[in-house]
């Protein structure tokens, strides 16, 4: 009986030397508690967050504008000269000032329970003021002294730790730990780094834990893929806008001459302009000429320009302060005109303020969303790689607006030194391919000209004028010239010793707003209203509804 006992003590003796050592084995290194255990912690989408970024004062939540930036919002900007920080989104538009217990949200007064902080060189938003704005889920575990925020519309990979696993700091095994695992929590899994993958538990805190003592429910993209969309898909019929230029008040004449335009949907007079460097708008618009379009079933749009003015365009948008001066005045005389819808044509800017081109286009979409008004933005071809010379990031205007306008003309401008086409087929739809890189086509519309130039050449030099469709007619009819097709570049060309034209009538535009229907563009805009014959508005009406109205019985 004493030997059988021996024996039983020392089966147990060496299991419980083997169970120490294969404990020791599975967590081999470092017995160090991590001091982070007992401090703050903000871990964002399983990574834990620098100090400076985030902070808990009076049970109030604090997040840094520099991570906001970075993981939330990529739209917010701080203009340290004003000392305002912006916030342009779903929610609408955001004003904070430093140190200030209230915000401003699309212009009206909103309490604070805390004040804006400034920290360590940064300044931290509570989260009270826009957390609910992105889908996230924001927590803070008491026990764990941790803040954390994941993203609700991705899916994570999720598994469990054998029991005794330690949590550590780092990715390395004498590392100082968090926490003991008991084998029965819900582990999240972010990413790996060597033998260690990178985890939070449910009970907020996170670090690394071995691979070996791990078992993983990876998803699709191992670690995390955005959860599926259960949305219908939207149908829609394409729109057709077309530019009313006018440079100065309407009159009368101008609105009695108003008649139908076959198939077009939306007219955009050029109506407001930026006019100084104080932010001042110009407004030329009269009512009359709105309910005259809406009787014939046409919407009126509100349209914004910056007088082309490369100096007006850098004082006015680089101010916080004068970007919602421009906010105000436009949110005005949209409800002044009763319009639904506004057009931004911001040209001739320098390169070094296009991102502010962005920002109040951004601003103006947070104002407006609530109030179903539409945001269109004009962009030209992108002729240049090199991002130092672009103006427009067309990507972010594309997902701030409602819909971007492909200005495809003047592909031969007037200032060329050579010869040629205003708008190419093959040109523009290049163009187009170009733009899908970086906008969904859902919101590109196709800007087509209704003009074309007038070619001469004196002492060896070229020179163009703009004319009309009319005008072309005119040309002919003086020089007797017989227009030939050019199936290539889908045109008719004449060439006399009294000038060259490449001639845009119906033949070339139904060419060109094909691309419509072809690419499932929303809309067609033509520019503008006035060179055109009267012919132009059913071609284009008919080529940009191919297959839609037959497909209706209309």
């Amino acid at each position: 009986m004493k030997k059988v006992l021996g024996i039983l003590l020392a089966l147990i003796l060496i299991l419980g030397a083997g169970g120490y050592f294969a404990y020791r084995l599975m967590n081999r290194g470092s017995g160090r508690v991590s001091e982070r255990v007992d401090t703050l912690q903000f871990i964002s989408d399983g990574k834990t967050q620098d100090v400076t970024d985030y902070a808990m004062v009076d049970g109030q939540f604090y997040l840094s504008v520099d991570y906001i930036k970075e993981n939330l919002d990529d739209s917010i900007y701080y203009d340290k000269q004003d000392n305002i920080i912006t916030l342009a989104n779903k929610t609408g538009l955001k004003r904070f000032t430093p140190g200030k217990s209230s915000y401003s949200l699309n212009e009206s007064q909103m309490e604070l329970r805390d004040p804006i902080l400034e920290k360590d060189g940064k300044v931290l938003l509570p989260t009270e003021a826009f957390i609910q704005d992105y889908p996230v889920d924001f927590r803070y575990h008491k026990e764990s002294k941790t803040m954390t925020l994941d993203f609700k519309d991705m899916n994570y990979a999720v598994g469990k730790a054998l029991e005794g696993t330690l949590l550590r700091e780092a990715p390395k095994s004498n590392a100082p730990y968090l926490t003991r695992l008991t084998g029965k929590e819900k582990v999240i899994f972010y990413g790996e780094e060597g033998d260690f993958y990178r985890v939070r538990l449910e009970n907020g805190y996170g670090g690394y834990i071995l691979k070996a003592n791990c078992k993983v429910d990876f998803r699709e993209n191992k670690f995390k893929s955005p959860l599926a969309k259960n949305e219908e898909a939207q149908a829609f019929e394409p729109l057709h806008l077309t530019w009313d230029y006018t440079y100065g008040n309407e009159t009368a004449t101008r609105i009695q001459a108003i008649g139908p335009l076959p198939g077009v949907d939306v007219i955009v007079p050029t109506w407001f302009s930026i006019k100084d460097k104080e932010a001042n708008l110009i407004d030329r618009g009269n009512i009359d000429y709105v309910n005259r379009y809406r009787a014939l079933g046409i919407d009126v749009w509100g349209y914004i320009d910056n007088s082309f003015d490369p100096d007006i365009t850098h004082a006015s948008l680089t101010s916080t302060k004068k970007r919602q001066k421009i906010l105000r005045q436009i949110l005005a005389l949209l409800r002044k005109y009763q319009m639904k819808g506004i057009n931004v044509d911001f040209e001739h800017v320098r390169p070094e303020d296009g991102p502010y081109i962005t920002q109040f286009v951004q601003e103006l979409k947070a104002l407006c969303q609530d109030k179903d008004i539409k945001i269109s933005v004009d962009v030209t071809p992108q002729i240049t790689k090199d991002p130092e010379k672009q103006i427009y990031d067309r990507e972010k205007l594309g997902q701030a607006a409602d819909y971007l306008v492909l200005m495809a003309y003047d592909q031969h401008w007037s200032s060329s030194d050579k010869a040629g086409s205003v708008a190419e087929y093959s040109w523009v739809e290049s163009h187009l391919n170009t733009l899908f890189r970086t906008v969904d086509k859902e919101k590109i519309i196709l800007g087509v000209p209704l003009y074309t130039r007038l070619w001469t050449e004196e002492n060896g030099k070229v020179q163009s004028k703009n004319i009309s469709m009319a005008q072309v007619q005119e040309f002919l009819a003086k020089t007797g010239a017989q227009p030939k097709w050019d199936d290539k570049i889908k045109q008719y060309v004449v060439d006399t010793n009294q000038g060259k034209i490449w001639i845009e009538d119906e033949n070339s535009l139904k060419y060109k707003a094909s691309l419509v229907p072809k690419y499932g563009l929303p809309g067609l805009a033509s520019w503008k209203k006035g060179f055109e014959t009267p012919n132009i508005w059913p071609v284009l009406d008919t080529s940009i509804h191919q297959g839609k109205k037959e497909s209706l019985g209309i």
